[in-house]
């Protein structure tokens, strides 16, 4: 191993081409979640299409896209530290937005599910090695800014997938693409994901407007046992937080899936204006508690250290506990109410976590950190959250228009389970500067 650094490695790009980077990097996180997400505003459609029960979605939301996800992004993210990251970064792009258009060209549902395990694939490149460039792009004391300002499209993209999923369809039903070459004989819902596959292919033409930074205090080179043993050493605190972030993740992903068809079963919302309100709240909150995080959690840890930045998302994930729960109610007020308190908060929980585990992991580990990250977001949250709310449905409340009590059961006990995992977390990382380790 030898662990010399590269040449002018800490020479920084100029701030005006750093913060073009976050920007585009931003912007295909937003485009990435749009993909990965905008089936939940095709549900019903889907279902009606291909004969598919409520648990074949979850499962092809979920389970298809997280395990393939999971396992491409730990690859990915050692490449990350290693690799050209804009490389690994171009053809993840482009494959995730040709294999949405595939999606909505397959006419099977295991031709489906081939085509959502390669949009997992494409989209596994995007976040260890966006994060590593955001990373060697700024001097320390501006890192965590730039990596909150890049998690804003993580923020817009969700709630994006659905307002534009939810207006395209209501064009599509109502015969607006009709006239469109190739796509206009299709089902309405195909042609959504098509037309959206299309659009994406504009994040690889901006990536090449992009140059590689150099990297900052890594090593070319270190073995994995190394960076193995540096995991599991910390492993006290380490492993609750990975948890406690990827079940804040198991009530994202299951709101984001389930709230639209909520809002049609519950109080017969068309796809349009759901798609249009609920993009509007959710953005506004998320984006909201993504920038108040970041400052927030600067602010604790310079007044209580490294271990204040785990209280935040703490006391954040049980007030999210709260909002979901107003999502049992039967009146659409405390519904939205309950959506709008339960992304903020959540939004607050998830980057301040992460900028805790920005502040306990080298740097030279940023993609396998994030890649790992990750991947306890997409086994836990994508994994888990789109299919227990079906399953919770189904079993539990014996009742597909009790929706709502599902999504507020998955999402409320998830976060308490977290809150409980971030106080662990903060034990061990005690322990880990107090004690012998």
């Amino acid at each position: 191993m030898h662990s010399s650094l590269t040449p002018d490695a800490h020479v920084y790009p100029h701030p005006v081409r750093a913060w073009w980077g976050v920007a585009v990097l931003s912007f295909a996180l937003l485009v990435s979640l749009t993909d990965r997400l905008i089936m939940s505003a095709l549900v019903d459609p889907m279902k009606s299409d291909l004969h598919l029960s409520d648990s074949a979605i979850g499962v092809l939301q979920g389970i298809v896209f997280a395990v393939v996800y999971a396992c491409a992004g730990l690859v990915l993210g050692r490449a990350a530290d290693r690799q050209r990251r804009l490389t690994i970064l171009l053809v993840g792009a482009t494959t995730w937005c040709l294999a949405t258009i595939a999606c909505g060209l397959a006419t099977s549902y295991w031709q489906l599910v081939l085509a959502r395990a390669l949009v997992g694939i494409g989209e596994a490149a995007l976040a260890p090695a966006a994060v590593s460039i955001v990373a060697d792009s700024f001097p320390p004391a501006r890192r965590g800014t730039a990596t909150s300002v890049f998690f804003v499209g993580s923020y817009i993209g969700a709630p994006v997938s659905i307002a534009v999923g939810g207006v395209m369809l209501g064009l599509a039903q109502g015969g607006s693409f009709s006239g469109v070459p190739m796509i206009g004989d299709i089902s309405p819902w195909r042609m959504v994901l098509v037309i959206v596959g299309v659009a994406g292919m504009v994040v690889p033409v901006l990536l090449l407007s992009l140059r590689e930074p150099n990297r900052q205090d890594r090593p070319r080179a270190e073995t994995l046992g190394v960076m193995i043993r540096h995991f599991v050493t910390d492993w006290r605190m380490l492993a609750p937080l990975y948890l406690a972030i990827g079940l804040m993740n198991i009530g994202d992903y299951g709101m984001f899936a389930w709230f639209p068809t909520v809002l049609s079963r519950q109080f017969a919302i068309p796809p349009k204006e759901i798609g249009q309100w609920f993009g509007i709240l959710t953005a506004a909150t998320g984006i909201l508690g993504c920038l108040v995080a970041g400052p927030a959690s600067d602010l604790i840890a310079r007044a209580v250290g490294v271990r204040g930045r785990l209280f935040l998302p703490l006391a954040a994930a049980l007030i999210a506990s709260a909002g979901a729960l107003l999502i049992a109610k039967g009146d659409a007020g405390a519904v939205f109410s309950g959506l709008a308190l339960w992304v903020f908060f959540s939004a607050i929980s998830n980057i301040a976590g992460i900028a805790a585990l920005q502040a306990v992991i080298p740097s030279r580990y940023n993609g396998v950190g994030i890649a790992l990250l990750a991947f306890c977001n997409v086994m836990l949250g994508l994994g888990l959250g789109p299919v227990l709310v079906p399953l919770v449905t189904e079993h539990v409340y014996c009742d597909p228009l009790l929706v709502g009590w599902a999504v507020a059961t998955v999402a409320a006990s998830a976060a308490i389970l977290a809150a409980l995992l971030f106080l662990v977390s903060s034990l061990g990382l005690s322990r880990r500067r107090l004690g012998p380790d």
